[in-house]
Formats: C-alpha cells, sequence, structure tokens
C-alpha cells in the first residue's frame, strides 16, 4: 500500500519578512541589526526593485526591504592600478564585501554634499559613506570643480556628475 506524503497535500505557506536598510547600510529586523555577512552579501546581489521597494528572495521567502535613502551604501573601495602605477579601475565594496567595479561616469554629487554613483548596471543608486569618500577624495581632481563637476585623476579621466 502506497502512502501520499502529508507535506505533497498541504500548500507551503509564502513566507514574508520585513527589512529596513539604513543610510550606513546596516539592515535591520524588527529593531535588531543583522550582522551576518553571508545575508548582507545575498541581499545585495540578488536585490529587485518592485512597486513596493526592494525585494530579495531567499530560499523561497520573500525579504522586503524598505530604505532610508537608497538600497546600497558604499563602505569602502578597492584600488586597481596598471604596470606605470596608474589607476584602471576602483571597486566599491558593500557590506558582506559584494563588490560593483565603479562607472565613473555615474558619480555625482547630491545637494547634501553626499556623493552618488549608479551600480548593476545603472539599476541602483549607491551611496558612499564618509569613509568611502574620503578614500576616494585623493583621485578627485580638484582644480577642475565647477557646478559640482568633478573628474578623476590618472588613467580614468571620466567626469563626476552633478544630481
Amino acid at each position: 500500500m502506497t502512502h501520499a506524503s502529508p507535506v505533497s497535500n498541504i500548500e507551503l505557506m509564502e513566507r514574508k519578512y520585513y527589512y529596513f536598510l539604513d543610510k550606513e547600510g546596516r539592515i535591520w529586523h524588527e529593531g535588531t541589526e543583522i550582522t551576518d555577512p553571508r545575508f548582507a552579501y545575498l541581499v545585495h546581489r540578488s536585490m529587485q526593485k518592485v512597486e513596493s521597494g526592494y525585494l530579495v528572495k531567499c530560499q523561497g521567502e520573500d525579504c522586503y526591504f524598505q530604505v532610508e535613502d537608497v538600497p546600497y551604501v558604499v563602505q569602502d573601495i578597492a584600488l586597481h592600478k596598471n604596470e606605470r602605477g596608474l589607476l584602471r579601475q576602483i571597486d566599491l565594496i558593500f557590506p558582506g564585501g559584494y563588490t560593483e567595479v565603479l562607472d565613473p561616469t555615474t558619480l555625482r554629487v547630491s545637494d547634501e554634499n553626499v556623493l552618488y554613483c549608479k551600480i548593476r548596471n545603472g539599476k541602483f543608486d549607491a551611496r558612499f559613506t564618509l569613509k568611502s569618500f574620503f578614500h576616494l577624495a585623493p583621485f578627485i581632481d580638484p582644480k577642475i570643480i565647477r557646478d559640482r563637476i568633478y573628474s578623476i585623476r590618472s588613467s580614468l579621466g571620466k567626469k563626476i556628475q552633478k544630481i
């Protein structure tokens, strides 16, 4: 005699969780900061824009995110130089170790003097923390400052755009 599995007869209920991303890039759930770097990596790698905000699918569960400012916050940068020592690439480092290559043509400064850029093929905005901004600042050419438009020094030579 064959018995059907009790699970096959039960409709699995979809579980939903709600999170908050603050302007420093910290993830919060019900008032508690989530510090697991693997979860932060998954969030940054898998985030999708949806009508109600942002969504990450995680093992069949829906994780919805509200953001204080933007869904991505640059924690630091990594510099890559060519054999002559000229800057050829800047990587953006996000919580959990997720990285993206900076497209300097998308950099812009808000009226509040906060630096932003576009990531994930232009789909998302990312905000620079003060720390990450200060690490990038030596590569911003101060002689070009005019109406919040700057250039990156060395071989990148791209413009930073005003919002």
